[in-house]
Parts: C-alpha cells; sequence; structure tokens
C-alpha cells in the first residue's frame, strides 16, 4: 500500500513522516506532535501553540530573523534577559559544555550578546544594548499599528496617511530651497 501511495504522489518514503514532524515543529518553535494509538487507530496531534510562553511576536521575528542556530535562537526566545552557559545546556540538553560555550561567543562575536562581567563558571551573557533598543523600538511600532492592521489586509502608504490622525504625524520644515 505504501508503494503506491509513493507513485500515485500522495507520500515520499516509507518511514519519513514522522521524523519530518519532528523536525518542522522544531524547526518553527512549536510545541513537538502528541502519538497516539487506541482500538486499532493511529492518532497525531499536532499543535499551533508557540513553545515560548510571554515572548511577542516582535520579537520572535527579531530572532527569526538572525543568522543564527535553531539552538541560539531557542536561548534568545526563552530567556531573553540572560543566561549561563548551564542555561543554555538545559535548553540544548544534546549539546556539551564546550559546544554551548562555542556557540555562545560567535553570539558574543557578531555583538548579538554582551561578554560576561566576569568569567568562568556562572558567568551571564546578556543581550547587547543595540539588540535591546531594536527590540523596544520594533515593539512600540508594532503595538500602535496593530488596531490599523486588524481592520486592514493590506499596509498602504496612502490608506495609512489618511487613516493617521495629521496631529500624530510629523510635521515636515520646508527649507528655503524647497519654497
Amino acid at each position: 500500500m505504501v508503494r503506491v501511495l509513493v507513485e500515485a504522489g500522495f507520500m515520499r518514503e516509507e518511514g519519513e513522516g514522522i521524523p519530518r514532524m519532528y523536525d518542522e515543529t522544531e524547526r518553527v518553535f512549536l510545541k513537538p506532535p502528541v502519538f497516539q494509538e487506541r482500538d486499532g487507530t493511529f492518532r497525531v496531534t499536532l499543535f499551533n501553540t508557540p513553545i515560548f510562553e510571554g515572548v511577542g511576536p516582535e520579537w520572535q521575528r527579531i530572532v527569526d530573523e538572525l543568522p543564527l542556530k535553531r539552538s541560539q535562537k531557542r536561548v534568545l526566545l526563552l530567556r531573553p534577559a540572560g543566561f549561563t552557559n548551564k542555561d543554555y545546556r538545559e535548553l540544548n540538553p544534546w549539546m556539551s559544555r564546550d559546544q554551548a560555550y562555542r556557540e555562545i561567543l560567535e553570539m558574543v562575536d557578531v555583538r548579538i550578546l554582551l561578554p560576561p562581567e566576569k568569567a568562568g563558571r556562572g558567568a551571564r551573557y546578556r543581550l547587547a544594548p543595540e539588540v535591546i533598543e531594536i527590540k523596544r523600538w520594533l515593539e512600540a511600532r508594532i503595538q500602535s499599528l496593530r488596531p490599523f492592521l486588524a481592520k486592514h489586509e493590506f499596509l498602504k502608504k496612502c490608506r495609512l496617511s489618511h487613516d493617521v490622525q495629521r496631529s500624530a504625524l510629523p510635521r515636515r520644515r520646508r527649507t528655503p530651497a524647497a519654497r
């Protein structure tokens, strides 16, 4: 039966689906699937809820766009206030202490994280001020656009200029050359 489904194009290969479900849910930071077998039936439950609670979608988008590994993104989403090597390994349990240290240093090298104030055991890594500022700036802008985006499917310059109160827009000064 599997061979017929493969040849008909309904599935790829036997034994590929379950690992792919795990890979895809991990890739987009969703809860892993739940498998149940009862009374001769097999049931798979896929969740649409992220594994990160309390993380805003804006911060999640920022982290998602960073050129980092999944393990690095995971720690930035779950511990945005700061973390230690031990925290990093708890979030990425397959990783050795040395590998975690190398991945943390990669984020320090590209200035996503600040170097720790004290080196050695218990060293705490925090987001760089520039990253914190980007996070705050974006979260503030998105909050003010949410009501508009809830009403409109697309964001267009002409529509936005009509819907935003004139007093909320900054006034442009005309230079003497422009007059």
